[in-house]
């Protein structure tokens, strides 16, 4: 049997300089083609990074702040109690019955608090302090007090906090200027 590969013959490949090398104008165009394959490759994951951090903060945002629109409804039925407490004062001239009502009055009051308390629901007390239209709502201006115009003096109806969104703003009334 005769070898076919006899007449082979090897050759050394030419070892050059890398330095000096001159790439052939093909070989370019794939280190090119792999520099931008590798460019979108790392922005994909970029834009994956940020997709799942965006979607971990919106559950977070959606689980902290989920319960908003049911918390303002809360706040205007908390509202109408405290009016239904304030138009019965505690005195002992009070009947028995009567008595009994606002004491479970009392207790739904004192209840809603609590759950107020649980899920991070603060009442803005702006009394003294600085008017901020993002905080408070002006609904008059007042004169004769002794206050720096711009303070809040009087507050016609509570505002509300859950967590750090507003609820509702305290409606205000604010010192005038004296001039």
């Amino acid at each position: 049997m005769e070898n076919k590969h006899t007449n082979l013959e090897v050759v050394e490949p030419e070892v050059k300089n890398p330095e000096t090398q001159e790439v052939p104008e093909e070989s370019m165009d794939w280190k090119k083609q792999f520099e931008d394959m590798k460019d979108q490759w790392l922005r994909s994951m970029a834009d994956l990074e940020n997709l799942r951090r965006r979607s971990i903060r919106e559950k977070e945002d959606a689980l902290k702040y989920g319960a908003v629109n049911f918390a303002r409804d809360i706040v205007a039925i908390y509202d109408n109690v405290q009016r239904a407490l304030a138009s019965c004062p505690a005195s002992e001239d009070l009947t028995p019955s009567v008595k009994a009502l606002r004491t479970g009055v009392e207790m739904i009051a004192k209840e809603i608090q609590t759950c107020f308390d649980r899920h991070s629901l603060k009442k803005i007390n702006p009394l003294g302090e600085k008017f901020d239209p993002h905080w408070h709502q002006a609904m008059m201006e007042m004169d004769g007090h002794d206050q720096e115009p711009g303070t809040v003096v009087q507050v016609l109806q509570d505002g509300y906090v859950m967590h750090d969104r507003l609820l509702r703003p305290a409606m205000v009334g604010v010192a005038k200027s004296k001039e």
